[in-house]
């Protein structure tokens, strides 16, 4: 493996939809732009059709109201000494997702970070949440993270564990966590995890049993 280059982050995307879940970003915005001096840019798109709430909070279903929104978590970051922007898209979007990846694009955004948290119901099972739609059409990396966090509480990585294939597409997140890794002074754990006949799945534990040798050399 070649070696890596850190990833270089001059500009953050952090779409939000109003909610306290979604804000569950915004420690890990504020730490890894101190850390990098990285601008930091709050996006919001309206939803067609949105429903009036969304994980508890009411819903922003007004430009004015995304606006105001907007500037007023901009107006935290910015007291924290980061280069904050804030962009609210007017026109309401059948495809939340594919307009986030537009944005994160016009912008030139290096990392996007997003809080992991479904739509839920009916719709969140159809289409999958928003991160992973997401992560499967925008260009840049993501830094997901998990609601929970301590209100207050910084974000502060100590170990940065990257889970790795042996494939070329596996190792396409070192840049990133590299990144992390310099930027919080962190250390950097590898793991692979080598398949083993006894790991081969019940549905397909039969077959492996009848030629061991030549599962073993597969696996």
């Amino acid at each position: 493996m070649d070696q890596v280059t850190p990833l270089s982050v001059a500009r953050l995307a952090v779409p939000l939809d109003g909610s306290r879940l979604a804000e569950a970003a915004l420690p890990a915005v504020s730490a890894v732009a101190g850390r990098t001096g990285a601008a930091v840019t709050l996006l919001h798109v309206l939803e067609r059709d949105a429903p009036s709430h969304i994980h508890g909070d009411r819903h922003l279903t007004d430009v004015a109201e995304a606006d105001d929104y907007l500037r007023g978590i901009a107006a935290r970051l910015t007291a924290a000494g980061l280069a904050v922007e804030t962009h609210a898209h007017p026109n309401p979007e059948g495809d939340v997702a594919a307009a986030v990846a537009d944005h994160v694009a016009e912008f030139g955004a290096d990392l996007i970070v997003l809080s992991t948290h479904g739509s839920g119901g009916v719709r969140g099972w159809r289409f999958g949440s928003l991160a992973q739609q997401v992560v499967r059409r925008a260009t840049p990396p993501l830094l997901l993270v998990r609601p929970g966090q301590a209100a207050g509480e910084a974000f502060a990585p100590e170990t940065v564990l990257v889970a790795l294939d042996g494939t070329s597409a596996g190792e396409e997140v070192l840049p990133a966590a590299a990144m992390l890794t310099r930027a919080f002074d962190a250390r950097l754990d590898l793991i692979v995890v080598v398949p083993t006949l006894g790991t081969v799945p019940g549905d397909q534990a039969a077959a492996a049993r009848l030629s061991p040798s030549a599962t073993t050399a597969l696996l």
